[in-house]
């Protein structure tokens, strides 16, 4: 029975308040008359029915979970965005309780559902039907709707007061239509680095998935984790916009305090509380921290892909002085690119004094291979004989072969050629630490600012090729510094 139907007899004062109320607040007002539970509440209720042998571990990120998708199903809320560092129960949540929770009362909602593999929408998709059987449910509501027989598969299942869940991957979703879509983990961590990768997603959300809705405002949720700027998240909220966004970082940082139109803030007080450190005390963050490294931390655990002040490095680290001084040892390493449209060649001359690094001068240039050779030429030249030329060598004969014929274009200069060896954040973080020690220091000249500006986004933005010939710089002269080979020019 409808509240209205009992104000009517009982109480005119609160049957007047009903009339006058938003249709979020009605909606929520007939649930508590006809005893349906809070989400938060079915929660608690139903988690033994999936996890029988893991106990629920609850936390106030989880009820901001359940205001904001309840918010959606009533209408007050059209589109949402949910970040928040993985292991946090988001997809068991979102993706596999909350539809099974919404057909108890709205049983004719039809759900469409996406991830970036089918096998973790169907997983889901799974896990809510296997709820929905269960004897625990259908106790309590197999007389409002039941799963029809005839469509009842593991990617689409219909009840039979008109309900629909269908599951799909990013690609596809053609032809299908939801009044509820749910996006869950749209990027493979795997992948998310390819700029073309990010792309293709950001390009099926605009053209498919955002037509996909039964009504101009159905609404949406896509569920992630930041994992790189140019991620679906940076697209919805720079491009397209309209989004209630909740966003929960793994360590509180007060400056971003997540706040929103339902009247939600993040309840934390100080810079580095936890999200839920009953899950995940400080140790087992710290250890997460470790395991990710400064590439990945940000934006997985603290949902921004670049940290406060550089993911790797920061601007102030570096003090930039008007030269460096005489002497030392000076290595210019090299990233080479091979076409226009392709990642740009970078050089990168750093000179080693005294303890101090210098980087002297940096160079690059989006060419085709003909005009590399070029560049390498004229920069030697430039650098002179006492600094040596550090090539990357590809694996491989054809590898090998490219690097004889270079050295053989420069023929009067040093120059040296190896393959590249381990990750490329590791080899980085090497040169990274002295910077932060105020060891580092740029000589003043126009390629400054791109220079830092690459470094400070690093992981995180598109280029790294600066980068990639800093390292190989600073570990040829580390190199240098074991057997010697600089003696005779320091």
């Amino acid at each position: 029975m409808r509240l209205d139907q009992i104000t009517a007899t009982l109480d005119p004062s609160l049957d007047r308040y009903y009339t006058l109320a938003l249709p979020w607040e009605r909606a929520r007002i007939d649930r508590l008359v006809d005893d349906v539970p809070d989400l938060a509440t079915f929660i608690r209720a139903a988690w033994h029915v999936l996890e029988p042998e893991t106990p629920l571990v609850w936390g106030w990120h989880l009820d901001a979970f359940c205001e904001h998708l309840t918010a959606i199903v009533d209408g007050q809320v059209q589109k949402l965005i949910i970040n928040c560092p993985p292991s946090m129960s988001k997809s068991r949540i979102i993706s596999v309780m909350f539809p099974a929770w919404a057909w108890t009362f709205r049983p004719a909602l039809r759900f469409l559902t996406g991830s970036y593999v089918a096998a973790l929408s169907i997983r889901d998709a799974l896990a809510s039907r296997r709820l929905i059987v269960s004897d625990w449910y259908q106790a309590r509501w197999g007389r409002i709707f039941a799963l029809t027989g005839d469509v009842n598969a593991k990617q689409r299942y219909e009840n039979n007061q008109t309900g629909l869940r269908v599951a799909v991957m990013v690609g596809g979703a053609t032809g299908e239509k939801g009044d509820v879509r749910i996006l869950d983990d749209p990027h493979n961590v795997n992948d998310i680095l390819s700029e073309t990768t990010r792309q293709t997603v950001t390009d099926w959300y605009r053209n498919t998935w955002s037509q996909r809705g039964n009504q101009a405002d159905s609404p949406e949720v896509v569920i992630m984790q930041r994992l790189s700027k140019g991620d679906l998240t940076d697209f919805l909220l720079t491009e397209i916009g309209g989004f209630e966004h909740l966003n929960l970082a793994m360590r509180f940082e007060a400056d971003r305090r997540c706040v929103t139109s339902i009247g939600f803030a993040d309840p934390r007080l100080h810079d580095g509380d936890l999200l839920c450190p009953t899950r995940f005390d400080d140790a087992a963050v710290q250890a997460k921290e470790k395991t990710l490294g400064p590439r990945h931390a940000p934006g997985q655990l603290q949902q921004r892909p670049v940290a406060r002040g550089g993911t790797v490095i920061r601007r102030d680290w570096f003090e930039i002085v008007p030269a460096a001084p005489v002497g030392g040892v000076s290595v210019r390493g090299w990233d080479l690119g091979g076409s226009v449209d392709g990642n740009p060649t970078a050089g990168v001359k750093l000179r080693w004094v005294e303890g101090i690094w210098y980087v002297e001068h940096v160079v690059t240039r989006q060419a085709p291979t003909h005009d590399v050779e070029r560049l390498l030429k004229i920069t030697a030249n430039q650098d002179g004989p006492d600094t040596e030329q550090s090539l990357p060598q590809d694996p491989g004969q054809a590898g090998q072969a490219q690097a004889q014929y270079l050295i053989g274009q420069l023929v009067g200069y040093r120059v040296h050629a190896s393959p590249e060896s381990g990750a490329k954040d590791t080899r980085f973080e090497a040169f990274a630490s002295q910077a932060a020690a105020g060891n580092v220091k740029l000589v003043e000249g126009p390629w400054n600012g791109a220079y830092l500006d690459e470094l400070e986004l690093l992981w995180a933005g598109d280029r790294d090729d600066q980068a990639d010939a800093t390292s190989r710089a600073f570990h040829r002269i580390l190199a240098g510094s074991k057997v010697g080979w600089y003696d005779e020019v320091a």
